[in-house]
């Protein structure tokens, strides 16, 4: 049976809230409209920092690309061990949160196309792959997030639907250790060999907290929260303060100081080398994300079509992007494009 892989960037949140999410270059411009960035909201050293590196006044409600704010964040932070700009990091951090939960409560109750694509992955039993580059929770949402989580925190796993989440609830995050599966250890292994489907949040979650503890038993995985919004959290094992769990789509993903996205990325790797056919909805693979290009690479020699849906299909740039990847391939790569989602389901 062939398998589908599935990546999802920003614009396949953008598209399901009918674009009430923001894209990329829109996060500081929806922080404005929210009045997230007035005096009292704690981001004046982020404004500063803006302002000197970029030019530009955030409070006025811009168009900046988030991904070079951070990557410029990232690069200071290597260069100099200031705390401040660590701090800043953590600010700019803290308003991706707030502007993705301000999104999340604003979506329209009747946005479709994840609903629309949930039915398409129920169709094969949930045996395609998904794998997203977003933080937010509108996916999750669409596979009963609220109702896994308050079932598992208390301790009622008997009656979950069996869908992408509830997989990931009890087979990846830190809920998997008291299952038990958690209890004991599959054996190494030659080939991969995953029948069923995985749900991959690569670039982490705006409701995942981790241990920074490396000591603790819990620092290796994640732990997602219902009440995301209201920190500060404490680790059940160590006790230390908990951290959210997002990596920015920079230069350098920092892998190493992250197991659980390490982990992630490496099964995301292994999904896509022997995919038949791989989806690609929303993502225009900016030029600093050199990581997802290269998890794209991973299915070459194996894949047979490629299939786009974006709004830009139409522009040579775009297409040029993805069809370098598979130069000079020995099998021809078959490639559709749609604008949309519905497009797809309808053809």
């Amino acid at each position: 049976m062939k398998k589908s892989v599935w990546i999802l960037g920003a614009g396949a949140s953008k598209g399901h809230s009918n674009e009430n999410f923001p894209s990329i270059n829109e996060f500081f411009l929806k922080a404005k409209n929210e009045n997230f960035l007035i005096s009292n909201e704690g981001f004046s050293d982020l404004k500063k920092y803006i302002n000197k590196n970029f030019g530009v006044n955030i409070s006025d409600g811009v168009k900046l690309d988030i991904e070079k704010v951070m990557t410029a964040i990232n690069i200071d932070m290597r260069r100099n061990k200031n705390l401040k700009f660590q701090n800043i990091k953590k600010s700019l951090l803290r308003l991706i949160r707030k502007v993705l939960n301000i999104s999340t409560k604003a979506s329209p109750e009747n946005c479709s196309e994840y609903h629309d694509l949930k039915e398409v992955l129920k169709r094969n039993d949930y045996n395609d792959t998904v794998i997203t580059f977003n933080w937010d929770l509108l996916l999750d949402n669409i596979w009963d997030r609220k109702k896994i989580l308050k079932q598992v925190e208390n301790n009622n796993t008997s009656d979950m639907p069996d869908n992408y989440y509830r997989r990931f609830i009890l087979g990846e995050s830190g809920y998997y250790l008291s299952t038990f599966g958690g209890l004991s250890v599959d054996p190494p292994y030659r080939n991969y060999n995953n029948k069923s489907g995985s749900y991959l949040k690569l670039h982490g979650s705006i409701d995942w907290l981790y241990c920074q503890n490396e000591s603790c038993v819990r620092y290796s995985t994640v732990i997602p929260t219902l009440d995301y919004h209201e920190p500060p959290y404490y680790c059940s094992e160590c006790h230390e303060k908990m951290e959210y769990l997002i990596i920015p789509p920079v230069l350098n993903k920092d892998f190493n100081h992250y197991p659980f996205i390490r982990k992630m990325w490496n099964k995301a790797a292994k999904e896509i080398q022997s995919v038949d056919e791989l989806i690609i909805w929303g993502y225009s693979l900016p030029p600093t994300d050199f990581y997802s290009e290269w998890l794209i690479r991973q299915s070459r020699g194996s894949l047979e079509k490629l299939i786009l849906i974006n709004p830009d299909i139409d522009l040579k740039s775009f297409r040029k992007k993805f069809k370098s990847i598979f130069k000079n391939e020995e099998n021809e790569v078959e490639f559709d494009y749609y604008k949309e989602l519905p497009k797809y389901i309808e053809s």
